[in-house]
């Protein structure tokens, strides 16, 4: 997540002066927003295990098994970068390695899914 703030920057404006301050903004916005989110989900799956939809809250309860590892994530990355005072240099050595695990997220998740889906549909077309 990306806080909307950043975007009236540019890459050189955001200097290793002003990274660790950034960094540290962003950290704190992302973890709130997955902890909101792993409560929205909670307040979701009791409504559906109120209703009977036991499929919709196993579901659900998957969602909130993953945000709950995120959040764990989150939290020992800001540990991480806490033990250093948000140093330039242990942020940029962590970059490669999360934008690799999240490129491979979203692809897992997004798009490697659509274009299964598109192949599929293909050759039941045929």
């Amino acid at each position: 997540m990306i806080p909307r703030d950043w975007s009236k920057y540019t890459t050189n404006d955001v200097n290793d002066s002003v990274l660790p301050k950034f960094v540290k903004s962003a950290m704190e916005q992302y973890k709130q927003w997955e902890h909101e989110t792993k409560e929205l989900y909670e307040e979701q799956w009791k409504k559906c295990m109120n209703n009977g939809m036991g499929a919709d809250a196993e579901y659900i309860s998957k969602l909130i098994q993953d945000v709950t590892k995120e959040l764990k994530e989150i939290n020992r990355m800001c540990e991480q970068l806490n033990g250093t005072g948000y140093d330039v240099i242990a942020i940029h050595s962590m970059q490669d390695k999360y934008h690799e695990k999240y490129k491979n997220k979203y692809n897992d998740t997004y798009t490697d899914k659509w274009k299964k889906k598109e192949v599929k549909n293909k050759t039941q077309n045929k």
